[in-house]
């Protein structure tokens, strides 16, 4: 589970109405502390507009909604800017301080600071549905899969995780010109630039990836140079004289090819290197207990991959037919 997940798990949010009670609070003692610092007046507005403008682009660092609640309620180690010690109502005090008063304007700051992030989270973060929750942390999976799993880099950057936990995973593909390359007439031999294209790829996954795909360790496949990434799977029944201990599952699977995606003569082309593809998955145990998955393009061929898995005792791996 992701550290974030469990975070949020081990260290529930406040109520709505107790959120509301910790920011109040916390901007009472950012006022006492200006006030018994004898801080120049000015620097607390100053600050919270810096202070939120400092949340507000911790936003981008996050793939998910779920971390980014996780991160609003842990907060932040920002410090404040040494433009807030200039302004033109404190310069002639603070241009010359000591350490000792610049730590009492970073004192100050800290509680300006954690206002802008509980506000942050309680106004954009704080209600997430135990579906959505469900979706981001699927999401956050299939990140780290991919790469550990995707050694090109054009590949993992050009893959985006989305989730929606309203609809079913869907794969969208573009692709643009990414450089040239040099090819020489075999006839007149001229040379001459032809355009490369690169492809990309947003991937949306729901709440039931998680159960689905993670929990049936269903996750990677490598075959022929290609890999492939299950996005879901659905029960389905198994064929009549088949062992009644296996499982079959329909599957949505991203179907990658490397080549393609890095570098390809057409934009066509580049685009197929991300496909979203339907197969089948199946799931058996040797007699000595080892777990077998197989993964084709037809119910008779995932379920044959297990035999055959079976008796040359082939152990835990997921195998793609193309």
């Amino acid at each position: 589970m992701h550290y974030s997940v469990n975070y949020i798990q081990d260290h529930p949010l406040p109520t709505y109405a107790e959120l509301d009670e910790m920011i109040l609070s916390t901007k009472i003692l950012a006022s006492n502390l200006i006030e018994a610092l004898g801080i120049p007046k000015g620097f607390k507005e100053d600050s919270y507009e810096y202070a939120y403008n400092m949340a507000k682009t911790e936003k981008t660092a996050y793939n998910t909604e779920v971390q980014l609640q996780c991160h609003f309620w842990q907060g932040t180690s920002n410090g404040p800017s040494r433009e807030l010690f200039i302004g033109k109502e404190r310069k002639s005090s603070i241009i010359s301080v000591n350490h000792k008063r610049r730590t009492h304007y970073s004192s100050a700051f800290a509680p300006i600071m954690r206002v802008a992030e509980l506000e942050m989270l309680r106004d954009e973060f704080f209600d997430i549905s135990p579906e959505k929750a469900s979706a981001d942390h699927g999401v956050l999976k299939l990140k780290g899969k991919i790469a550990s799993q995707c050694s090109n880099y054009w590949v993992r950057n050009g893959i985006s995780l989305i989730s929606d936990h309203t609809s079913e995973p869907s794969v969208k593909t573009t692709a643009k010109e990414a450089g040239y390359r040099n090819i020489r007439d075999k006839e007149t031999f001229v040379w001459s630039r032809i355009s490369t294209y690169r492809a990309s790829t947003t991937i949306s996954l729901n709440q039931h990836y998680m159960t689905e795909v993670d929990s049936r360790k269903l996750c990677v496949v490598n075959c022929n140079g290609k890999t492939g990434f299950p996005l879901n799977a659905k029960p389905m029944p198994l064929p009549k004289k088949c062992d009644p201990s296996y499982e079959l599952y329909a599957s949505k699977v991203l179907v990658v090819y490397p080549k393609k995606v890095e570098s390809s003569d057409s934009e066509a082309e580049a685009i197929s290197g991300f496909s979203f593809e339907d197969r089948y998955i199946c799931i058996g145990e040797t007699n000595g207990g080892e777990r077998i998955v197989s993964c084709s393009t037809t119910p008779g061929r995932a379920v044959g991959g297990v035999n055959v898995k079976t008796k040359n005792k082939v152990l835990d791996t997921l195998d793609f037919s193309f």
